[in-house]
């Protein structure tokens, strides 16, 4: 380990898109006020691309769509720089698009009457426009800055494994391959992402049978999905070129996208199984999406008093559960119950909407999860086939065959365990991510547990902050790690998604330049 560790003003552990977008708007406010001295920002990334994090960089496919129409997708004050870009950019990324394969030619033949009428809001990007988008805004930010004296920018490839409280700062501990260094930095961001994906439980018996993909992003989707082509071509039994998806969430349906859209892969494939508890995808959003419904619960919770978290929620869930999806779809009624749940949350008292939020918020997500037209239309056309099956219940275990390189599937219902009649030859992990604790994957979050710089929510979904967005003096945090804020400055039970962190990253930046410049 270095006995001269860096020293910085200013340090930033990880460097996905909430580093991007908060790192922007703190290099804007240190211009606009016109400081005279030079503030040292040191960026760590474990990663070799910066700016981009998985979702929107090389790790996923180049083929990833947003999860939204473009129109949601992006804050006012950004979307018309961003289309800007798109439009002066389109002819290199259009033939990036073509180059790519069958799924960049399919969702250019898809979008494009929509393109041509520049009808962007409704338009299902492929994520790594934004990606691109967003890194050169943040390297021309760090030029301008660098230019004017205001902040020079070092970049750090190394893993962030330990925070340290000091007098006066903090002492990071990176690793990079087998070397251990140090820097020291009176404020630090933590800006790391989602948590670790847990293993299987249950499935350890059955390691080595069955091709294993853990997480969809490492080393990166398309590398994966070729694997996993490879894998079932070699299988001999067509009967046994089964691949098992276990979770609905929204990496299950990219993953479903693109199968529909390879045909390599889809040819190869008997089976695709998605088991998940609800045993359905997220709910398909069309252009009907603010049709007006009456929900006649809710309606009658909005007159009623002595409303409590628990009776929004079951009205919810009763109230959704008695659509017909043949008529309408949640997706399409998305707004308003958005909007209805607003009104109600008021009529709680502050412990109430703090229990909502906690105990409440993503159930209320799941209930009305969407995902764009052309995730689902994917995914309708190989239920039509039969060639995609959702199934309804929980995960127990994979077993191994004898004689064969698959595993066969253990699954909880409410009649008890049964075994699903497929063999399967492929399984991904989409289970979701791992609680926060001191137990946790990530040595740095297990760090900070033990070392009481952060305090894990009730949600286990984030860490503790204050108005600020301090889990300790001059220790802050940005993106995924906000799930389940609760104070005076914002209420989200997830925070993982461009629009709430673009907000979240301009309230920071005032806050940030007043510790970083120590006033």
């Amino acid at each position: 380990m270095s006995d001269s560790p860096e020293v910085f003003d200013f340090a930033i552990l990880g460097s996905g898109i909430a580093c991007t977008l908060t790192l922007i708007a703190f290099l804007e406010k240190l211009r606009a006020e016109g400081r005279k001295s030079t503030v040292t920002v040191a960026v760590v990334e474990k990663e070799p691309q910066f700016w981009r994090g998985f979702p929107y960089g090389q790790r996923s496919s180049e083929n990833s769509l947003i999860i939204t129409t473009l129109g949601e997708f992006l804050p006012d004050e950004e979307f018309a720089e961003f289309v800007s870009w798109l439009e002066t950019e389109q002819p290199r990324w259009m033939q990036e698009l073509r180059d790519s394969g069958e799924v960049g030619l399919s969702w250019l033949e898809n979008n494009e009457a929509a393109i041509a009428a520049r009808d962007w809001n409704e338009v299902y990007i492929p994520r790594v426009l934004y990606g691109q988008f967003a890194e050169s805004r943040l390297t021309a930010a760090i030029e301008h800055a660098r230019l004017d004296g205001v902040a020079e920018v070092k970049l750090i490839q190394s893993e962030a494994t330990d925070v340290e409280g000091l007098k006066t700062g903090y002492r990071v501990t990176l690793r990079h391959h087998d070397a251990v260094s140090t820097l020291h930095s009176r404020v630090v961001l933590l800006a790391i992402g989602s948590p670790p994906v847990p293993p299987l439980e249950g499935s350890e018996g059955a390691q080595g049978s069955y091709f294993s993909i853990e997480n969809a992003y490492e080393p990166g989707l398309s590398e994966n999905l070729a694997a996993l082509q490879l894998k079932l071509e070699a299988i001999a039994d067509p009967d046994d070129r089964n691949f098992l998806i276990v979770g609905a969430n929204a990496t299950a349906l990219e993953t479903i996208y693109m199968i529909a859209r390879r045909p390599g892969l889809r040819n190869a494939l008997n089976k695709v199984v998605s088991l998940s508890l609800g045993g359905r995808l997220p709910c398909k959003m069309t252009r009907d999406r603010f049709r007006p419904q009456e929900f006649t619960r809710i309606r009658a919770l909005m007159t009623s008093t002595g409303v409590t978290a628990r009776d929004i929620i079951t009205a919810a869930e009763m109230d959704v559960g008695e659509l017909d999806p043949a008529q309408l779809e949640v997706g399409d009624t998305f707004h308003q119950l958005s909007c209805d749940l607003v009104e109600l949350l008021v009529k709680l008292d502050e412990d109430g909407q703090r229990e909502f939020h906690r105990a409440y918020g993503m159930r209320f997500s799941r209930l009305i999860r969407r995902a764009g037209a052309e995730y689902r239309d994917a995914a309708d056309e190989l239920l039509e086939t039969g060639q995609l099956e959702l199934l309804a219940g929980r995960f127990v275990s994979l077993h191994p065959i004898a004689g064969k390189e698959a595993a066969r599937l253990t699954i909880g219902t409410d009649q008890g365990d049964v075994d699903h009649p497929l063999n399967f030859a492929a399984v991904l992990n989409c289970s979701g991510f791992e609680r926060l604790s001191m137990s946790s994957r990530s040595p740095l979050i297990a760090n900070l547990v033990r070392r009481e710089l952060a305090t894990v929510n009730d949600t286990g979904r984030g860490f503790v902050v204050d108005d600020n967005f301090e889990t300790a003096a001059n220790l802050f945090v940005c993106g995924p790690m906000l799930g389940g804020v609760f104070n005076s400055s914002a209420r989200f039970w997830h925070v993982e998604n461009v629009r709430r962190i673009h907000a979240i990253s301009e309230l920071m930046a005032p806050i940030l330049v007043a510790r970083v410049c120590n006033e």
